[in-house]
């Protein structure tokens, strides 16, 4: 057993405690973070990757708070809402549906395919493109 101060870890009180941080972010216009929920526990935030580590039902409940944080972190971002620099520079801290990081990287490898060149069907095709979008511009 570790030695040490005994867990402040109580699912009830903190379930409150985070319904109640969720109730302010709401109020005020807040993202919820990691940080802020930790500020709101008075715990630091070792303590709150620790609980996440130790307790299914709060590593459940800060996976919420995560995904609710890059929800509005893309919506906002998308609006125009949000500084686009943070909101980058946060989301690079969130994984996307294939679990891989948000980033900010392009991939111009082939993926080991042959790059072929561009062939005349493809040269009328983007001639062809090209016009339409001249006519509807005009």
């Amino acid at each position: 057993m570790a030695a040490g101060r005994p867990s402040e870890y109580d699912a009830q009180r903190i379930g409150a405690a985070i319904s109640g941080y969720l109730n302010l972010c709401e109020r005020k216009s807040y993202l919820p973070t990691v940080e802020g929920l930790a500020v709101h526990l008075e715990v630091g935030r070792s303590t709150i990757y620790r609980w996440r580590d130790e307790h299914s039902d709060f590593r459940d409940i800060l996976e919420q708070i995560l995904a609710l944080q890059a929800s509005m972190l893309i919506q906002n971002g998308l609006k125009g809402e949000f500084n686009s620099t943070i909101t980058k520079l946060m989301l690079s801290k969130h994984k996307g549906e294939d679990g891989q990081p948000y980033m900010d990287k392009q991939d111009i490898s082939s993926g080991g395919q042959p790059i072929t060149p561009m062939t005349d069907g493809d040269r009328a095709a983007l001639t062809e493109l090209r016009d339409l979008l001249k006519q509807r511009a005009a």
